[in-house]
């Protein structure tokens, strides 16, 4: 007896596998029995111990290849890890690059939109400051007006008093005695003079008191009219109101004038401010429904990102997970293989296999019925595998399974009962794996696929939003540029319009300032000529006073009676000289307040040219600038479309791979799991029936 050299320790695992297990049963199913004695065959050609070296040796094949096959499964799987990983972390940088992008977009916008709001309230101050100064020149205006009126009336009931009473004194046009003090006053109680506004009655009561006092000298001898200087004294007096008249209604017209040039010139500058308000509000509300847009995007831009961020946490965890598993694993199969490999050393020792030879080859007669029991064992194991065999053949037929039928040879032909239950239990485990396998593969295509389907939708949804956004700055864009354009032709047309009112102006103001000459050199001529015609009347006046009457009968008709000109021809030319004198002072005075109206028409004209243009310029450069501005986002938003149409593209790529990985298969994962769930079942059956 040779006793083996003590085996290296190897630590067996618990989860060992159940094949060496069952193997090991097996073998002792044959040695060992309930006190029954029996005969084995050890002088076959495999004795029970080479048949459980066998077994153990597949099983170490076995072991091996499916330990290959997880370690090629778990590179496959550790790659997909890496690129999800990658891709997940990059598809997370670039969605925080986005957010920032997204995020100086906001605030741009929003500043925008402060700067509007600033703006606007501006333009809403000056209207009011505007509407309020025209409240207060309107009320001024009113109150002119009014004292206009009640001066105009009192000149008007003047004017007509005193006409009044100057017919009445000349109804009185004779001679008489030479009127005392009292009668002269009896004046004031006429009731024409008395008539006479209160604005005036005054100034005409001191005039008359002053002529009263003036007549109070020696009476003159004879009878003749004493009234003619009161006429004279009321016509200066009624004159001198027309005049004042005149100047009034002139001063009435001036200010009349001046005030609509003034409000016109502040409605127009608040027209101005209520289009720059209206334009300034209409654009914050589109800068208000951009900031609303580019709000919703970087809110849904977040959301994605932390989906991204929160998928990739659970794959990174997932992959450690499994990596760990897969070492645990691998090492775990490893101990499986040395430990298997030990057990076939030690079977295949002289301690084992060489007794068995020695002392095993002999045949062992069982003590009773030894020979009718081995007998009864071969009839029941020949017809357990035919029935075995006819159960697979018509498990075959009836599932149409290639894997049920590619046992039924084997089965038939092996002569050990323990070798075809070993086979279909082996195929049995690997049927099981393989839906584990199914499964993990089903459970990983339909994450795949639903994480690719929202991705793709996502970015097809940020594809339609991004060409949506270009449309409508595009639009944008050239609605601005017509704009600004128009602005500038606007621009030229008023820049003509100011020049040729400047040379009408200019014009103008050439032929009034010539008028005013000539109408000044008319009125010192015809001054000259009044001045020429009174001088000599006072003269011959003055000459003809010294004459005597001649009482002599033979002395020829002579004038009696002082010569005090040609009379009515006299006056006529005079009265016509002193009217040609007035329509040339009223020219004068026409022509220098059409001239001053003109002059300030063309200051406001200027004025409100230089505001509008002004504006103008600020529309069509702000314009201008808003045109930029958006074209540099088309150019943005262009570049990210072209961005994001290329990882839909990528996408749209994946789903074409997860296509044909997971959908493309032929058969449907139901039917394949169904029909792998009825093999199973049917093996499990004739594993049943072998266990009988």
């Amino acid at each position: 007896h040779v006793v083996p050299p003590s085996p290296r320790r190897t630590r067996i695992h618990p989860g060992v596998t159940m094949k060496f297990c069952r193997a090991m049963l097996g073998f002792s199913a044959l040695t060992v029995g309930q006190s029954i004695s029996y005969q084995m065959d050890y002088a076959s050609e495999v004795s029970p111990v080479q048949k459980v070296i066998q077994l153990m040796q597949n099983m170490v094949s076995q072991g091996e290849k499916e330990m290959q096959d997880e370690k090629v499964q778990f590179a496959s799987y550790s790659q997909w890890c890496t690129m999800t990983q990658d891709k997940k972390t990059q598809v997370v940088a670039d969605a925080a690059d986005a957010i920032e992008s997204m995020q100086a977009d906001v605030d741009k916008v929003t500043a925008n939109i402060e700067r509007l709001a600033s703006e606007i309230s501006g333009h809403q101050k000056e209207i009011e400051a505007l509407s309020l100064e025209q409240d207060n020149i309107t009320q001024v205006r009113s109150a002119e007006n009014a004292d206009y009126k009640v001066a105009k009336k009192d000149y008007v009931e003047s004017i007509d008093a005193l006409d009044r009473a100057v017919a009445t004194l000349k109804k009185q046009a004779y001679d008489r005695k030479q009127a005392s003090g009292d009668e002269e006053a009896s004046l004031l109680e006429m009731p024409e003079v008395s008539g006479i506004s209160q604005r005036h009655s005054k100034e005409v009561k001191e005039s008359i008191n002053a002529f009263i006092q003036s007549s109070k000298n020696p009476e003159v001898a004879g009878y003749e009219f004493q009234s003619e200087g009161v006429l004279s004294m009321l016509s200066d007096l009624q004159d001198k109101f027309v005049l004042e008249k005149a100047e009034l209604d002139k001063i009435e017209f001036e200010k009349k004038a001046a005030y609509e040039r003034t409000l016109a010139g502040l409605k127009n500058e608040e027209d101005s401010e209520q289009k720059g308000l209206d334009k300034k509000t209409a654009l914050k509300s589109k800068k208000m429904q951009q900031k609303a847009q580019l709000q919703d995007n970087l809110e849904s831009t977040k959301s994605t990102k932390t989906a991204d961020e929160e998928y990739l946490k659970d794959t990174s965890t997932t992959c450690q997970q499994k990596a760990s598993d897969f070492e645990e694993r691998q090492k775990l199969r490893v101990e499986e293989l040395e430990a298997v490999k030990k057990a076939i050393d030690v079977m295949s020792s002289s301690s084992v296999s060489g007794n068995e030879k020695k002392h095993l080859a002999k045949s062992f007669v069982q003590v009773s019925r030894s020979t009718s029991l081995a007998s009864l064992r071969r009839h029941i194991k020949k017809e357990v595998q035919d029935k075995l065999v006819a159960f697979l053949q018509s498990e075959a037929d009836r599932l149409q399974s290639k894997v049920l039928a590619k046992l039924v040879a084997p089965t038939a032909a092996s002569a050990a009962m323990v070798s075809i239950k070993d086979m279909l239990q082996s195929l049995l485990d690997k049927l099981q794996n393989e839906a584990t396998q199914e499964q993990t593969k089903k459970d990983h295509c339909n994450k795949e696929i639903k994480t690719n389907k929202a991705t793709r939708a996502e970015k097809t949804a940020s594809i339609d939003e991004l060409q949506a956004d270009i449309d409508m700055l595009e639009a944008s864009v050239k609605q601005l540029k017509e704009e600004a354009a128009a602005l500038g032709e606007d621009i030229g047309e008023l820049d003509q319009s100011v020049a040729n009112a400047t040379e009408l102006r200019g014009k103008e103001k050439a032929k009034n300032n010539e008028t005013v000459t000539d109408a000044k050199a008319a009125q010192d001529a015809v001054a000259q000529a009044l001045s020429v015609l009174k001088e000599f009347y006072e003269k011959a006046g003055q000459a003809t006073a010294l004459v005597q009457t001649n009482t002599q009968s033979d002395q020829p008709a002579i004038f009696d009676a002082p010569y005090k000109g040609m009379g009515g021809e006299s006056g006529g030319v005079l009265a016509l000289l002193e009217a040609i004198a007035a329509d040339f002072a009223k020219l004068e005075s026409e022509t220098a307040s059409e001239e001053e109206a003109g002059a300030d028409s063309y200051k406001s004209f200027m004025q409100e040219s230089k505001l509008n243009k002004k504006q103008m310029e600020l529309d069509m450069k702000h314009k201008q600038e808003i045109a930029t501005e958006q074209a540099a986002d088309i150019q943005e938003k262009s570049n990210e479309l072209m961005e994001v149409q290329k990882e839909l593209d990528a996408s749209q790529k994946v789903w074409e791979t997860l296509q044909d990985e997971c959908l493309n298969t032929g058969k449907s994962y139901q039917e394949q799991k169904e029909q792998r769930e009825e093999t199973i079942e049917s093996l499990q059956k004739a594993l049943d029936m072998l266990s009988l």
